[in-house]
């Protein structure tokens, strides 16, 4: 992103300057360092710009209109290399008033892991001004990092992805009345499983669980009902415009999959100094495609599948991984599951997945195979094989970095193909 941005100012922890001054030098960037923290040679602190040189009321801020950029963003980075999301004040203005937390009593403790390099973290902000509590760390996330602040202050609003979701609720320590506190849950950037919403009417009991739908280039784009009966990313919201198309771009009907595709007038203003990839886009007539699939239900409720990158073709069907994986979570004894398309010469890709045991779990391949068999259709078949791993790639915001997953299970597809041949 520094190299995509060029900036002039760089905000930093102290902890972390040597760290920027390499990437700064690779760049062959001169950009000023303001650290917070202890204070270094040869950087500015930020208590310098906190302290009043007494001609204040002399100051006079620039003048702006609502299209004028106001930030730029980091694109999610789970396909490829992130882009510069370039959000104008008018986007901005529509971030605060769409939130989920209008039920919740106010004042009220909104953690959130993620860093202001991601739209997420601008929302929490945001909820902040409105004299709420955001919890904050500096500490690398963790299961037991989540499960102690969580325990210790007590937030009313998480938000997170489902894999923080997930580690939370698989905590060895987690007792059920641990999160009596939580009145709202946002969980997104990803998929949220039919086994973990489940899970969530379990454990969340004085609150609910949002399956939260939004993207950097629009903001929040739909939300579920309070106490919704099934799971779902509920209705898109007042004033936007949504379709869903297939292959050919061909409207889609009610409960037929295809690309989600949005319109609405706050959306951002192009990808910074990337006009190829906003033109990728965002179409002539002013739709963004947004790379998602998804279907509406006969209640015209949004359900999102995955990714139109991650679907997995298998002798002429089309496999939405979320499918799998719902049934693979079912499954006593797993904690996460993530599956992926082996490339085949002959069936083009061949369905696969990895595995995450519980703690002390002993879930065999044969009791996943054997709840796919009896659950779903021959074709979804893990014809790549499962592979059990201790973790998986994600990005910082805890997304699953597919690409390395799809990468890691090749390799070893193709190691157990020798050794069979062997």
């Amino acid at each position: 992103m520094f190299g995509i941005t060029k900036p002039k100012f760089v905000f930093c922890e102290s902890d972390k300057v040597p760290v920027l001054r390499e990437a700064l030098q690779v760049l062959k960037n001169d950009a000023k360092i303001i650290v917070f923290g202890d204070r270094l040679a040869d950087s500015l602190h930020i208590e310098d710009f906190l302290a009043d040189p007494g001609d204040l009321g002399a100051f006079s801020p620039p003048e702006v209109d609502d299209d004028t950029c106001a930030v730029i963003f980091c694109s999610s980075g789970t396909t490829g290399l992130p882009k510069g999301v370039r959000l104008s004040h008018r986007n901005l203005n529509f971030f605060v008033p769409y939130a989920y937390t209008d039920q919740v009593k106010k004042p009220y403790k909104m953690l959130c892991f993620t860093s202001i390099y991601w739209v997420s973290a601008l929302y929490t902000l945001y909820i902040g001004l409105g004299a709420h509590t955001r919890l904050y760390t500096t500490e690398p996330y963790s299961d037991d990092l989540f499960y102690e602040i969580v325990k210790k202050y007590r937030p009313e609003v998480p938000m997170t992805g489902p894999l923080a979701l997930n580690g939370l609720f698989n905590h060895p320590s987690l007792e059920v009345s641990d999160l009596d506190c939580i009145r709202v849950y946002i969980c997104g950037g990803t998929m949220v499983s039919q086994a973990l919403w489940e899970k969530s009417k379990k454990f969340i009991r004085n609150g609910d669980m949002y399956c939260s739908y939004g993207m950097s280039e629009v903001g929040f784009i739909a939300r579920p009902p309070p106490k919704a009966s099934k799971r779902c990313e509920g209705y898109i919201l007042a004033g936007m415009q949504m379709k869903i198309v297939s292959d050919n771009g061909e409207n889609l009907g009610v409960g037929e999959q295809g690309e989600i595709c949005i319109k609405w007038q706050h959306m951002f203003r192009g990808y910074f100094d990337n006009p190829e990839a906003t033109a990728k886009v965002l179409d002539a007539d002013g739709w963004l495609h947004s790379g998602d699939i998804g279907f509406f239900d006969q209640d015209n409720q949004l359900h999102v599948m995955g990714r139109s990158k991650d679907l997995i073709e298998y002798n002429y069907f089309k496999i939405t991984p979320g499918e799998i994986e719902n049934v693979i979570l079912s499954v006593p004894g797993v904690r996460q599951a993530v599956v992926v398309g082996v490339p085949d010469p002959k069936y083009v890709d061949l369905p696969a997945a990895v595995v995450i045991r519980k703690e002390g779990s002993s879930v065999t391949e044969q009791d996943i195979a054997a709840a796919i068999e009896a659950r779903l259709s021959d074709h979804k078949r893990l014809r790549g094989g499962i592979y059990f791993v201790d973790n998986v790639p994600t990005t910082p915001s805890g997304k699953v970095k597919k690409q390395l997953v799809k990468e890691n299970v090749v390799k070893l597809y193709r190691e157990r193909q020798n050794q069979s041949n062997n």
